[in-house]
């Protein structure tokens, strides 16, 4: 049986987690990122809310460049 390992990082601390991969199926790096991705999305939760804000509802320190 293989794995895929992926590394979380959040602010407050780093998980690993393994999962399963088929052992008869030759795996892109495109396959490889969608199923990790897929691993983060179920250990952390993530949004866009209802759509863009307007820049006065924005506070500046949470501001990304």
């Amino acid at each position: 049986m293989r794995y895929l390992k992926v590394t979380i990082e959040t602010p407050f601390d780093t998980l690993v987690r393994y999962t399963p991969l088929d052992d008869d199926k030759e795996y892109s790096q495109a396959d490889l990122l969608a199923i990790g991705q897929d691993l983060v999305n179920e250990v952390c939760s993530w949004g866009i809310g209802e759509g863009p804000v307007d820049e006065s509802e924005v506070p500046e320190e949470e501001r990304v460049s």
